[in-house]
């Protein structure tokens, strides 16, 4: 049995107290005897097994990796053909992100640009999509689980004014859900290069590659737009993606 020091087992005050009542039992001990003696030890063995009750009451407990709960996000891509919800279980165990790759995703039709001369039918679009996240997302959890979505090309390509009303109209039905929701970066249009980045981490992330020098080139193809992204020392300017931009959305 390992013997451990003193102010490792008790609490710091029961310590102080126990060292105490130590040195005051080796004053005494040339003039006690019997009983004297042994109510003295009993003394110092309560004083300790209560630091040691305390200091256990004050513990962090362990907690095992299949005991901590999962989380949820969603993730609404908004592509020209129409909107996809991706909704993502996940946990942090000691500091690490894990992802369940395999998840529950649906796609309505028609994409959010073919509202751009009836806007306000944009958001009664996608109210399908947050009747499957409720599917999938326990309402305990739905007030802590964010949802963003990320319009590409389709929005990219309509004018300021109507894309704007567009994801207005979104903004509206996302603030009236359950789901914790960012007014300012929920419901946004990334540009190409965010668009190529994040595949390129969903790719590579999926095939393990992400802590590897051999990462994937990744070629998207959209309804739009096309993506080709790969790894470079330098990126070439104004085509590139970094990963501390990309957070800042997420």
């Amino acid at each position: 049995m390992k013997t451990l020091p003193l102010r490792r087992a008790l609490s710091n005050n029961c310590a102080n107290k126990l060292e105490a009542k130590i040195e005051e039992m080796g004053e005494k001990r040339k003039v006690l005897r019997g009983k004297q003696w042994g109510s003295l030890i009993a003394g110092v063995l309560v004083i300790g097994f209560v630091g040691i009750i305390l200091t256990k009451s004050h513990a962090p407990k362990l907690v095992k990796d299949e005991e901590i709960p999962m989380k949820y996000l969603t993730i609404i891509d908004a592509g020209s053909s129409g909107c996809r919800a991706h909704v993502f279980k996940y946990k942090t165990v000691q500091g690490q992100v894990q992802v369940e790759a395999e998840h529950p995703n649906l796609k309505v039709r028609p994409g959010l640009s073919s509202f751009a001369n009836d806007p306000q039918k944009a958001g009664d679009s996608i109210k399908g999509l947050l009747d499957f996240m409720r599917e999938h997302i326990p309402v305990a959890e739905r007030s802590s689980a964010p949802v963003y979505l990320k319009a590409t090309a389709g929005l990219r390509m309509l004018p300021i004014q109507k894309s704007s009303a567009i994801l207005d109209s979104v903004k509206k039905i996302f603030r009236e859900s359950e789901f914790a929701f960012d007014d300012d970066h929920g419901a946004i249009i990334i540009q190409g290069t965010d668009e190529g980045g994040f595949g390129w981490l969903s790719v590579n992330f999926l095939f393990k590659k992400l802590k590897k020098q051999d990462t994937l080139t990744v070629v998207e193809m959209g309804g739009a737009s096309a993506q080709v992204t790969s790894l470079h020392a330098v990126a070439p300017k104004k085509k590139k993606f970094t990963w501390l931009k990309a957070t800042r959305w997420i």
